[in-house]
């Protein structure tokens, strides 16, 4: 790998020093005249590449988004909630609180900010409980291929 960068990095050099053909110059002497002054530093934090949107909380306790569902407290059912989408994390607020947090895309564990997810009263919350919420992610969708 290390042979490849070299010749690599050679190549390059060349590229850069050929002239061109059309007019005076070569890439070399183009980005030291012109785009060298131009250059500034990078930002010191990142660039935020989130997208903001809204959703209402479905009486499954779920909100769909980027054709996922995605679930909260079953306090928020028929509640408008926030959505603030990463590459990587799907987060939900509530009144500008943080509601829950999830790994984006099907089938990952996913991380809740509520203690409480399903009803006490449920008759199945024992059982639920038990299931990670990626376990429990996999049993729905089962169930719900086998319905459909």
């Amino acid at each position: 790998m290390a042979d490849l960068n070299n010749a690599i990095r050679e190549l390059l050099e060349r590229l850069n020093q050929r002239p061109f053909r059309k007019r005076e110059g070569s890439r070399a002497s183009v980005f030291a005249t012109v785009e060298r002054n131009a250059l500034r530093a990078l930002p010191v934090e990142p660039f935020d590449m989130s997208q903001w949107s809204y959703a209402r909380v479905n009486i499954d306790y779920h909100i769909a988004f980027d054709a996922n569902l995605y679930s909260v407290s079953y306090t928020l059912v028929q509640e408008r909630v926030e959505v603030r989408a990463t590459p990587t994390t799907i987060e939900i607020f509530h009144q500008g609180q943080r509601v829950a947090s999830h790994v984006r895309g099907h089938g990952r564990e996913q991380v809740f900010t509520q203690r409480e997810h399903r009803p006490k009263e449920s008759p199945s919350a024992s059982g639920v409980d038990a299931l990670t919420h990626g376990e429990l992610g996999r049993t729905d969708r089962t169930a719900h291929s086998q319905v459909v």
